[in-house]
């Protein structure tokens, strides 16, 4: 089994079953974050707080530990970034991070009970966290200081669009591509039959590379998902 990093009593069997639970996250689900540390504290707030679905806060936390070290800049951008966890883990447990942001076409309510979740247990996370509704290419505009980007399952060409923002500030980026457009991908043809989805990513590895990167491959548990892989490419010293 894939190991957990940041939410470690999923390793075990009994927790990990109930990552695949859709439905919402209540006072009852606090029960699966015993321990003492940031982590199960601001998870049984989410829980208390009905924040998301259970799914989603685990992916969140599992996908931030996996990003934490690549992604981190004086601001974090979480393209497609729907409830805004991912974001407001970076403002929570990276110094380096002072604010961040969250893109997306429509605000829903799960952000703000993120936000509410978050403040009580991380005070100092309070007006470090924004929402922009918007297209996410209108990213750079939106947060001029330098930035690192996040993106969590941007289906299909969003993901392609969070490279081309990162690549255009020469930013690091972390993303988690879902929705894969095998047939429209300029990845060899060879390639997209043998491998499919990989493909694509196998030439958005090669473009990153191109344009300076060094990229590298990692992935959260497939119990949260079956699309897992983590892109990870921070810019090379010039």
């Amino acid at each position: 089994m894939t190991t957990f990093r940041l939410l470690k009593q999923f390793n075990e069997a009994d927790h990990a079953r109930s990552v695949d639970r859709r439905k919402r996250i209540g006072p009852p689900d606090a029960a699966a974050f015993p321990g003492d540390g940031l982590a199960d504290k601001l998870a049984r707030a989410l829980c208390e707080h009905r924040a998301t679905r259970f799914r989603e806060l685990v992916e969140a936390f599992e996908f931030f530990a996996v990003a934490r070290k690549f992604a981190r800049a004086p601001a974090v951008v979480d393209l497609c970034g729907g409830h805004g966890l991912v974001a407001a883990l970076f403002v929570v447990f990276e110094p380096e991070v002072e604010r961040a942001l969250v893109v997306d076409k429509r605000r829903t309510q799960d952000f703000d009970l993120v936000l509410a979740a978050i403040a009580e247990v991380a005070p100092w996370t309070r007006g470090r966290v924004t929402f922009a509704e918007s297209r996410i290419e209108n990213a750079r505009a939106l947060l001029p200081e330098r930035a690192g980007y996040v993106a969590v399952h941007a289906c299909g060409r969003r993901t392609d669009t969070a490279l081309d923002l990162a690549i255009a500030d020469r930013a690091p980026i972390a993303a988690m591509p879902c929705c894969h457009a095998v047939g429209a991908s300029a990845a060899p043809a060879a390639l997209k039959q043998q491998f499919g989805d990989a493909a694509v990513d196998i030439e958005r590895t090669y473009r990153l590379e191109r344009e300076g990167y060094a990229v590298r491959w990692d992935h959260v548990s497939p119990l949260i998902t079956r699309k897992n892989r983590v892109l990870l490419g921070r810019p090379r010293p010039r």
